[in-house]
């Protein structure tokens, strides 16, 4: 069991980091007038998020890696099994870059079927919806 604390602790300190890391390069770039916030942050993207049920009849939107780890960590220790394990895995495999984001996903995915929180979202939600079909409908 302390081997898989260890691992939790080094992605979890791997991933604060990255996002260090990715806030320093920002700061960096802004300054010098060529950052682009999406070129960095869409390597760890998923093709399409992955709405989950969490506690209080919440939906909660799973749109990249960091959110699937997130999740995955604050998963209560007497609800994690063998397909915890994996996703966990999956998702520790393609934050260090060596297992595809794609696998991931479906890890994350099939983790969340699994665990009977997967939320089958068919249609648009009302606040994704704009006026006259034009998407982003939330006014600032």
């Amino acid at each position: 069991m302390r081997r898989n604390e260890d691992d939790h602790c080094r992605t979890y300190w791997r991933a604060s980091v990255a996002r260090l890391q990715l806030a320093w390069t920002a700061q960096t770039m802004k300054l010098n007038g060529s950052f682009k916030l999406e070129d960095h942050m869409n390597d760890r993207m998923f093709d399409s998020a992955v709405f989950v049920k969490s506690g209080d009849n919440l939906v909660q939107e799973i749109t990249c890696l960091e959110d699937a780890l997130e999740f995955l960590y604050e998963w209560p220790k007497d609800r994690r099994g063998p397909i915890h394990q994996t996703a966990l895995r999956a998702c520790q495999r393609a934050f260090d870059s060596d297992y595809p984001l794609s696998g991931a996903r479906d890890a994350f995915s099939g983790f969340a079927k699994a665990a009977r929180i997967l939320e089958e979202v068919s249609t648009t939600m009302p606040w994704m919806m704009g006026r006259g079909g034009e998407g982003g409908g939330v006014t600032a």
